[in-house]
């Protein structure tokens, strides 16, 4: 029996294999969240019926807060303005479930129902602070890490 040599892998590859890998998980993380909004505001489909795009919605940051940590990294990169990003995100998308509801209703009239603006609005609402209290979490998980790794070096 003749043993297997191992193989080598270029750096470069790997890399480009893994950010091939992440822009499609973010696709498809994008085209789920795509699905559970037309399902929801559209078809008006109660939520065990999009069971599977909510459970993949909330688990797939679970998830990567877990390995970031267990892999001690941190994903937050200086250049970017979360808070901000964040903000013009949640307005846009209550811009858009506003003027669905609207339109869908035929305009503003008595028999206007609000609760689907209301639990958008209380999503955005719950959802700008965990995103801000995650990104001081990491933002101070960072400076840790930095800490340690600088006194590794010395």
């Amino acid at each position: 029996m003749t043993k297997k040599q191992p193989q080598f892998k270029d750096e470069r590859v790997e890399q480009a294999r893994m950010k091939i890998y992440s822009e499609m998980l973010i696709l498809i993380y994008y085209a789920i969240c795509i699905s559970f909004c037309v399902k929801v505001l559209v078809f008006s489909m109660p939520l065990q019926a999009c069971l599977m795009e909510y459970v993949i919605l909330i688990g797939v940051p679970v998830y990567q807060a877990i390995r970031t940590r267990q892999l001690n990294v941190v994903l937050l990169r200086e250049e970017h303005n979360y808070l901000g990003r964040s903000l013009v995100v949640c307005l846009v998308l209550g811009i858009a479930a506003f003027s669905y509801v609207l339109w869908k209703n035929g305009g503003f009239s008595e028999g206007l129902s609000l609760s689907p603006l209301i639990s958008i609005a209380a999503f955005c609402v719950v959802f700008l602070l965990l995103r801000v209290g995650f990104v001081k979490l990491e933002q101070s998980r960072q400076k840790r890490l930095n800490a340690a790794f600088d006194e590794d070096e010395k």
